[in-house]
């Protein structure tokens, strides 16, 4: 069993000895992702506008309140002539008791066994009614629009009049019921808070010759903003007691400044030009044997050299000519391709790694057609190594092909 283990484990060495070595090469280029909206080339400037939609939360916080307050101070005040006619009864009651007492008393009359009359007892007051103070509401602070507007880089273009329009319409943040957990056991015992919200923005894209170009509701999802951890649930509530408003306050002015931010983020990514890093795997291969393989080397070389010149233009178009080039190059060196033999200079798997790098040209080339070719043809290939880089890299092809058809 022993020896058949060795054998198999030699024979395996034997064949991977004799496999080709592929160089993974990682290099990084520049570019300008492009826009998924075109916005017209006439316009070079923006103007963002702040709607403050949380004001309308704050009106009818205020108007529920003062209605809440007024309707109290009603239901009170007539509780309270209540009380007051009760006391005026009960006291008129008192008084009548008195003088019947008091003139008794000055005619002699005597109480049982000749002893002087009692007098009569105070009466028993009902409970006075309470105001009970009603809970100011939470008023959304003003958000400071040049503050704000300065947040905003939307990469191709500048700040200012006469261009599109960009109306970003902050509405009021939503907190939800604290969420706890318990952690540890005994005096290592802790409880983790967090306090759920949504602050969720509304942005409009308008431009003068194309109308609206997009209108979107953002940031709807549940965010987090963590609590201190207590040794008590109790220690917690106290916490809360005195620190509600201050968190309360603490939490919209963080959240304002994070979807603000991610509000930029996202209008680059749907109309901006920003520069972005690319960073891949070309390949290469090693001496083996007596082959040579300086020519899929200079391939290499010149497909680096080519992507290295993507970042010039941003329709790709500086890099074509270096393109076309290495592409040239890649093709000739196909032309020995020799799949069926894994001895061949150009075998299955040299052949897969060099369709790798030919996707990657192609893409950048905009031959977005030819690319799909080639990449079905490594996907139903038997190369692993070649099937696990596009797989990887689909989704950026097809992103990088939705934008540039968008624009061109």
């Amino acid at each position: 069993m022993k020896r058949n283990l060795l054998l198999f484990i030699f024979i395996l060495g034997g064949l991977n000895s004799q496999a080709q070595n592929i160089n993974d090469n990682k290099f990084n280029f520049q570019y300008t992702q492009l826009p998924l909206i075109k916005i017209d080339d006439r316009f070079t400037n923006y103007e963002v506008r702040i709607e403050h939609g949380y004001e309308i939360a704050n009106e009818d916080s205020t108007n529920q309140f003062n209605a809440r307050k007024q309707a109290q101070q009603s239901s009170y005040e007539m509780m309270l002539t209540r009380y007051q006619f009760v006391r005026d009864s009960l006291d008129r009651d008192y008084l009548r008791q008195l003088s019947t007492w008091e003139i008794s008393t000055n005619n002699g009359v005597m109480g049982p066994n000749n002893t002087p009359l009692a007098k009569p007892n105070p009466p028993i007051y009902p409970e006075p009614p309470y105001l009970m103070p009603i809970q100011e509401p939470f008023l959304h602070s003003q958000l400071d629009e040049n503050a704000a507007k300065q947040q905003f880089n939307v990469e191709g273009f500048k700040q200012g009049m006469g261009g599109f329009i960009i109306t970003v319409t902050v509405h009021p943040i939503q907190f939800m019921p604290v969420q706890s957990e318990k952690k540890g056991s005994g005096a290592s015992t802790k409880y983790t808070y967090r306090l759920p919200y949504i602050l969720p923005l509304s942005v409009k894209i308008e431009s003068p010759t194309q109308g609206t170009l997009l209108e979107e509701n953002l940031f709807q999802q549940m965010s987090y903003f963590n609590l201190p951890d207590q040794k008590s649930m109790y220690d917690h509530e106290l916490y809360m007691m005195d620190s509600k408003a201050t968190v309360y306050r603490q939490v919209e002015t963080s959240a304002r400044a994070q979807v603000v931010s991610q509000l930029n983020n996202y209008l680059n990514d749907q109309i901006g030009y920003p520069v972005k890093t690319r960073y891949i795997e070309l390949y290469s291969v090693k001496k083996y044997k007596d082959y040579e393989y300086s020519d899929v080397t200079n391939a290499y070389t010149e497909a680096m050299q080519a992507l290295s010149l993507i970042k010039n233009s941003k329709d790709w178009s500086a890099a074509r000519t270096k393109i076309d080039k290495a592409l040239a190059s890649i093709e000739k060196i196909l032309q020995e391709s020799d799949i069926n033999d894994g001895k061949a200079r150009i075998n299955d798997k040299v052949t897969a790694v060099l369709q790798c790098n030919k996707v990657e040209l192609l893409i950048w080339k905009a031959a977005f057609d030819a690319a799909d070719m080639e990449m079905n043809l490594i996907l139903n290939s038997g190369e692993g190594k070649a099937k696990r880089h596009i797989q990887g890299q689909q989704g950026f092809y097809a992103d990088l092909k939705k934008r540039y058809k968008a624009n061109y």
